[in-house]
């Protein structure tokens, strides 16, 4: 379990250096690229509250956004079957099936590359290595997480929340952004 923190530290401190070097994107225009959303990435969190929490938001989200086609990333090892909004694209990842170095397998990471995501959501409050990765991994244009200082590198629209935050708080707050209450 430590060579799979030694890893993803390593690979984080690498992606931190080449973000600080390469080119920077473009400017996007945030409420254009929501609106235009065909498929959105949303990385649930690892834990089953968490996961629990985002799923019973995501009705929500549909109602403002009907025409994005939903893809989930969740933890395998949560039953979500009967949680599923009608419409939404489960994609399973089994946090157990790492490398040597703690990265997730090929066959995930190469699903996401290769989707062509327009919007990418990390849902978890607190930093998770795996899916701070396959955000940056989708390529998605617009990147949003929840305010964390090792999350710089992943996301380029952070939701900041109060140090006392609850899953319901934060959804709400990322529902504001979306729909701009």
């Amino acid at each position: 379990m430590t060579l799979h923190r030694l890893g993803q530290n390593l690979k984080l401190q690498r992606m931190r250096l080449a973000h600080r070097f390469s080119v920077q994107s473009k400017p996007i225009n945030f409420f254009e690229q929501i609106d235009r959303a065909e498929k959105i990435l949303l990385c649930l969190p690892p834990e089953e509250q968490g996961t629990f929490a985002a799923l019973s938001f995501l009705p929500r989200v549909q109602q403002y956004l009907p025409n994005a086609r939903l893809t989930l990333l969740y933890n395998k090892e949560i039953d979500i079957s009967k949680r599923v909004p009608k419409g939404a694209q489960p994609l399973a990842f089994d946090r157990s099936d790492l490398s040597f170095w703690g990265m997730p397998g090929r066959e995930v990471r190469e699903q996401v590359r290769s989707t062509g995501f327009d919007v990418a959501v990390d849902f978890n409050l607190e930093f998770d290595f795996l899916s701070a990765l396959l955000v940056q991994d989708s390529g998605a244009p617009l990147r949003l997480c929840f305010d964390h200082p090792r999350r710089e590198t992943f996301c380029n629209l952070i939701i900041r929340l109060d140090l006392e935050r609850s899953w319901d708080e934060a959804f709400q707050a990322l529902l504001r952004v979306i729909v701009r209450e």
